[in-house]
């Protein structure tokens, strides 16, 4: 028997299941179905809620709240590096090793900036990229905020990246900066902007996939 912690009703012909980042299972139902018929959906989907449930609870072991601190660790560009402190007065990585090395006075500010000038400089670079590839202009971005939205493109096809992509892997920022190009010329997300971006990048469910699953990246910081 799988414990619902939420159920949803609106107007809507069909049941959905989601784990939330705490783990929940949320149902989301019509207005008029029985709780009996909605427990049965859900019992049915038990191998899979237990599936995405123990994935959850493995992210909160794995992304744990940022610390300055000697020997914490943190992942940059989607490898975990190591902090160390030392008596230079910036912040340099070293990938061979993995290893971050910290100004001994630094503070959290100070790593926020860095990390996000580690972000614009790989945007101003990938975003001019794949415009050429898709003959469109240049759009002015910037950094935003959030715990939801890795991207934005509005009205004015001025586009906003989640400062939280200086965690992932390359290749999951370059699916943001292609989904959010795609925007420059539709704004939805029919068939075809899916295949739009396809175009480009013809593995983006497995990039957007990672996303998914690597979702609390952005509980960190």
């Amino acid at each position: 028997m799988c414990r619902i912690n939420q159920i949803i009703r609106a107007h809507r012909r069909t049941l959905s299941i989601e784990i939330n980042k705490d783990a929940e299972l949320i149902v989301r139902a019509p207005l008029r179905m029985d709780r009996a018929d909605i427990e049965r959906f859900v019992n049915s989907k038990a191998h899979w809620i237990a599936v995405h449930q123990k994935r959850v609870e493995e992210e909160k072991e794995r992304f744990v709240p940022f610390s300055l601190t000697e020997g914490a660790t943190v992942p940059l560009a989607g490898q975990v590096c190591t902090l160390h402190f030392s008596a230079e007065p910036s912040f340099s990585l070293d990938r061979g090793r993995n290893i971050l090395w910290v100004p001994r006075d630094a503070a959290v500010p100070d790593f926020l900036e860095w990390l996000g000038g580690c972000l614009r400089r790989c945007l101003e670079e990938r975003i001019p990229h794949y415009a050429a590839r898709m003959g469109q202009p240049v759009p002015r971005f910037r950094l935003a905020n959030g715990r939801s939205r890795w991207g934005y493109c509005n009205y004015k096809n001025e586009l906003g990246f989640n400062w939280h992509l200086a965690f992932c892997p390359a290749e999951v920022v370059d699916y943001v900066v292609v989904h959010e190009l795609c925007h420059l010329t539709n704004k939805s997300h029919d068939r075809r902007f899916w295949q739009a971006v396809e175009s480009i990048l013809p593995d983006r469910r497995d990039r957007e996939q990672w996303l998914k699953i690597n979702r609390r990246v952005m509980d960190i910081l």
